[in-house]
């Protein structure tokens, strides 16, 4: 993993369909304010979360009611096709693992 000036570590660049759920995760988390090493580890959480592919939910908000729409999928790479495919059509967009 690189290593940023001060030696922390930095996000990795990612392909495919998991650099497209990164972009989520970055836009979701304001580009993480330039914190290197908190990015790395959200990054490294999102592969990890990637790799057991384990249900998980999409949650949308449209507008500026504030109530989220949920949908649940059986595993992430399914959820991450799902919000690819409306990712357009909502103001955000998140995916996570379904933890009950």
């Amino acid at each position: 993993m690189a290593v940023n000036q001060w030696g922390e570590p930095m996000p990795v660049k990612l392909t495919g369909p998991l650099a497209s759920a990164w972009n989520r995760v970055l836009v979701a988390n304001e580009w993480f304010d330039g914190e290197d090493a908190i990015a790395a580890g959200a990054q490294q959480r999102l592969i990890r979360e990637w790799n057991e592919n384990g249900p998980s939910i999409v949650r949308t908000y449209t507008g500026w009611n504030g109530l989220p729409e949920v949908t649940r999928h059986r595993s992430r790479r399914e959820a991450e096709r799902y919000a690819d495919a409306i990712e357009g059509s909502v103001d955000y967009i998140e995916v996570r693992p379904d933890n009950g």
